[in-house]
C-alpha cells in the first residue's frame, strides 16, 4: 500500500468509531475503500476451509475463483444489488488491507464490479488498527460466528477453534466461553480436526465422519483393544466406505458391541461393513438389555468384585445376600421361560 493510497482513506469521509472486544475499546474508522486495494484473508475460517482442499497455499486469484462459484456468494450478489451496496461493512486491517471479516461479500462485490466497474468501485469498510493483536481479531470473529447470527458451519468452527488452541494457546475453558459450548465439546471438535490433519484429509464434507468417530467412547475403547480397527475405520472414511456419517454413529457401535471375532474380522477386512453389522446384530450387538446383562456378568466375574462382595460383613453383608437372593429368583424365572 503506497503512502498516497493510505492518505486517500483519510480524505474520503471516514468517521471514527469505537467497538468493544473482550471488554476493551478498539478505535476503528468507517468509510469507503477502493475494492481493488483489498486482499482476501487466507486464514479466515471460511476461506481457509474452502481454498485449501488441494493442500496448497492459495493466491488472491485462487480465492476469488473458488468463492465466486459458491451458492452463498451468488446469493450475496443479488442481495448487494438489491440494497445498492453492503449493509454490514467489510472489516479490514489497516496497512495490509486484509479483509478479516467479509471475504464472501468481497468476492460477490467483485463479481458485480466485473459487470459495472464504476458503480461498484468502492465498498463500505471498517478499518481496524494495523497493530491490533491477532488474538483480539480472533476473538472478534468468534463473537460474530461461533454464537452470533452468522454462524460458520461446524467444520469451519472446528478449524477456527483448533487454530485458537494450537496457534494462540487459548485454554479449552476460555474457548468454550467464546463458542457457547462445553469445554468437552470444544476438545472433541479440536481432536476431530487434528485427526483430519493427521490423516491428511482436507475434504470439508468428511468433517462429520471424523466428528462422530471422536465423539464415540465405545468406538475409542474397542479400537484400543483391536489392532488395525482404527486404521480400517479411518480408511473407510477417506475412501467413502460409509454412505452417511449416521452409519458410523449408529451402526459402527453395534459392531463394536458384537463378539470379538466379528470385530477382528472387520478390522482385518475379512468382513465388510454390512456383513460385520449383520453378524453383530445376530449376536445381540444391537440389543440393549442383552448388552447390559452381558456387561453385568463380566463385571460380576471380576476377581476384585468377587473379593469385595465376599469380604462384606455386618449390615452390608445382609444387603449383599438380599440382592443375590433376588437375582437368583429373577434368573430362575428367566430360565423357566427359555
Amino acid at each position: 500500500m503506497t503512502q498516497a493510497t493510505s492518505a486517500a482513506t483519510e480524505d474520503s469521509g471516514f468517521v471514527n468509531d469505537v467497538i468493544r472486544i473482550q471488554g476493551k475499546p478498539v478505535e476503528t474508522r468507517l468509510g469507503l475503500l477502493d475494492q481493488t486495494q483489498l486482499r482476501f484473508f487466507a486464514d479466515n475460517p471460511r476461506v481457509y476451509s474452502i481454498v485449501r482442499d488441494e493442500g496448497k497455499h492459495p493466491d488472491q486469484d485462487d480465492i476469488q475463483a473458488k468463492l465466486e462459484v459458491m451458492d452463498h456468494v451468488r446469493a450475496l450478489v443479488q442481495d448487494i444489488k438489491k440494497h445498492g451496496g453492503l449493509i454490514d461493512p467489510l472489516v479490514v486491517k489497516d496497512k495490509s488491507w486484509e479483509v478479516v471479516e467479509g471475504n464472501s461479500r468481497l468476492a460477490a462485490y467483485r463479481l458485480l464490479a466485473k459487470q459495472n466497474p464504476l458503480k461498484w468501485a468502492r465498498v463500505k469498510c471498517r478499518i481496524l488498527p494495523a497493530d491490533m493483536d491477532e488474538s483480539l481479531i480472533a476473538s472478534l470473529l468468534g463473537q460474530w460466528h461461533l454464537k452470533g447470527k452468522k454462524e460458520w458451519p461446524p467444520y469451519e468452527q472446528a478449524g477456527f477453534l483448533y487454530r485458537r488452541r494450537h496457534d494462540q494457546k487459548v485454554s479449552f475453558p476460555n474457548l468454550a466461553g467464546e463458542a457457547g459450548l462445553t469445554a468437552s465439546r470444544v476438545e472433541q471438535m479440536v481432536d476431530a480436526y487434528q485427526l483430519m490433519i493427521d490423516q491428511k484429509d482436507t475434504k470439508r464434507e468428511r468433517w462429520s465422519y471424523y466428528d462422530e468417530f471422536v465423539k464415540s467412547r465405545k468406538i475409542a475403547k474397542v479400537c484400543e483393544k483391536h489392532a488395525g480397527l482404527k486404521e480400517r475405520i479411518l480408511d473407510m472414511v477417506k475412501e467413502g466406505g460409509f454412505e452417511r456419517a449416521q452409519d458410523l454413529r449408529d451402526k459402527l457401535p453395534v459392531i463394536c458391541s458384537g463378539p470379538s471375532k466379528v470385530i477382528t474380522k472387520f478390522a482385518t477386512g475379512k468382513l465388510d461393513f454390512d456383513e460385520a453389522h449383520e453378524a453383530a446384530v445376530d449376536a445381540g450387538g444391537d440389543n440393549a438389555p442383552y448388552q447390559k446383562l452381558h456387561k453385568f456378568r463380566l463385571w460380576l466375574a471380576e476377581p476384585d468384585v468377587q473379593e469385595g462382595l465376599d469380604a462384606a460383613d455386618g449390615p452390608v453383608r445382609e444387603k449383599v445376600d438380599f440382592e443375590v437372593r433376588k437375582l437368583h429368583g429373577l434368573l430362575a424365572l428367566m430360565l423357566k421361560k427359555q
